[in-house]
């Protein structure tokens, strides 16, 4: 179910925003009453326009009855085209289970080896049909450009991409079936799909549901390997926020990934889009989803309890939020001159070594945070953390982010918290001042030894991590 392409359709965000997507091998089977709006399309509403392919002439005509009799307000038809990379004339083997009909012949020596695939693949009839590719439709059709395109041909899919050179140009979201094991004769695997995706400027996201097979001589598996993989569907899209080319960054085509993504649940892909469009062109009320997220996101108490407009994913764009998202920093950056550090009965400080790799600085922060959260007396306690070899706005957003990943755990309240406050580029005078403020110094892995030494810290006790809980609260 998408999450914020509601919030846009309410502020009329996507008044002129039309969403075309092309489902290639578009048959519901039989015993499956899902459509394509329900599979969360349909939240587009009349911004969506539809175009279904499918082999079977007979099959197109069911589904194009079923939509006349509706009450769709989007755009739907089904086309009995069978794509392929040219006009052609291919033969069609069809099987005892129809979804697993193909233009590539079954192959009974492999699938016969597995439970439950062998009767299913079994050809039960030979048909030859005309084919046609997918840029040659769109041509015809008028159609210039695609944003989303699904491909479930059972080995047809390389294919029919090679067909789509044109379209593939302007595409933004791909789902594509792709199979791990020669379930057809010759037919292509995913290496050579994601070889073709990755040429066509195409990045890949995610496996869908993964399909595995038991051998029919070897029934025995471990818990780790549950049999052959042998088919999934695989996520492709257009990193346009990584693209190079500016002209590929229009805010108009980026609006339009994000909502494909909200739809496809990739959220993390829609809210950083759209946290992207408001950094670039925000200026423009059309382009400013400030507040959309903002109302997605208060959906989640922790979040409104840290405040909206302290995560990491806001603050480039917290200026355009509504004072109803807005609450003061718990994360204190003092002010270098008058050191106007709120302290509290037991005080630590830390060094880190902000010239590590960021996943391990997150890494051991986070073990202090924990450490510290945990502690009886949290409440009495500040952590200072300096950041004297590294850009306050920096420091700040890294330890935002780990902020906000403690909080969102259940067991942590925001009000019972220790105090975090980043100190950073103090003289000698100032730490003078400070030093004999704080309780100990938390001992981490990797430390700022400039730092270290510039404040002459060394007076004051060195803790270990796991020994904080044996310290009592001391008035400094």
């Amino acid at each position: 179910m998408p999450k914020f392409i509601e919030s846009l359709k309410k502020s009329g965000k996507l008044d002129n925003i039309g969403i075309t997507i092309a489902i290639v091998g578009s048959r519901v089977l039989e015993g499956f009453d899902k459509d394509y709006v329900d599979q969360g399309w349909g939240w587009l509403g009349s911004n969506l326009t539809i175009y279904g392919f499918d082999a079977h002439r007979d099959a197109c005509e069911t589904m194009n009855q079923k939509l006349q009799l509706s009450n769709s307000v989007h755009k739907e038809k089904h086309i009995p085209l069978a794509l392929w990379n040219c006009v052609s004339t291919e033969t069609l083997y069809l099987t005892r289970y129809p979804a697993c009909s193909s233009l590539y012949p079954p192959n009974p020596s492999f699938v016969s080896r597995f439970v439950g695939g062998e009767l299913s693949m079994q050809v039960v009839l030979e048909e030859t049909i005309e084919t046609t590719t997918l840029d040659d439709f769109c041509h015809a059709e008028g159609i210039s450009s695609i944003d989303f395109l699904q491909i479930d041909t059972q080995g047809a899919e390389l294919k029919i991409l090679q067909g789509s050179e044109s379209l593939l140009k302007n595409l933004l979201f791909l789902k594509v079936e792709v199979e791990f094991a020669r379930l057809y004769e010759n037919v292509p695997l995913f290496s050579d799909i994601d070889l073709y995706l990755r040429d066509k400027g195409f990045s890949f996201l995610d496996f869908g549901k993964l399909y595995r097979n038991d051998r029919r001589r070897g029934p025995l598996h471990s818990e780790q390997h549950l049999g052959q993989l042998v088919w999934t569907d695989a996520f492709y899209f257009q990193d346009l926020i990584q693209e190079s080319e500016a002209s590929q960054k229009n805010p108009e085509k980026l609006l339009k990934l994000a909502c494909v993504a909200d739809i496809l649940e990739f959220y993390d892909v829609a809210m950083e889009t759209l946290e992207y469009i408001t950094w670039k062109y925000g200026d423009q009320p059309k382009y400013n989803f400030a507040n959309n997220l903002a109302e997605v996101i208060s959906e989640y108490p922790k979040a409104v309890e840290f405040g909206i407009n302290l995560l990491p994913e806001m603050q480039r764009i917290q200026h355009y939020l509504d004072s109803k998202y807005v609450k003061e920093s718990s994360l204190h950056k003092p002010n270098d001159l008058d050191l106007n550090i709120a302290l509290r009965e037991t005080n630590w400080i830390a060094f880190p070594d902000w010239s590590q790799p960021e996943e391990m600085i997150e890494l051991a922060l986070q073990e202090v945070i924990k450490g510290l959260v945990s502690h009886p007396d949290r409440t009495k306690m500040t952590l200072l953390i300096d950041r004297s070899n590294i850009e306050a706005e920096d420091a700040d957003l890294l330890l935002s982010s780990m902020a906000m990943k403690w909080l969102m755990e259940e067991s942590v309240e925001v009000d019972e918290g220790p105090e975090i406050i980043l100190v950073g580029d103090l003289s000698e005078v100032q730490w003078s001042v400070l030093m004999p403020q704080l309780q100990g110094r938390i001992k981490l892995e990797d430390e700022n030894q400039d730092a270290i030494t510039l404040s002459q810290v060394d007076s004051i006790p060195l803790i270990e991590l796991g020994d904080l809980h044996v310290h009592e609260p001391t008035v400094g």
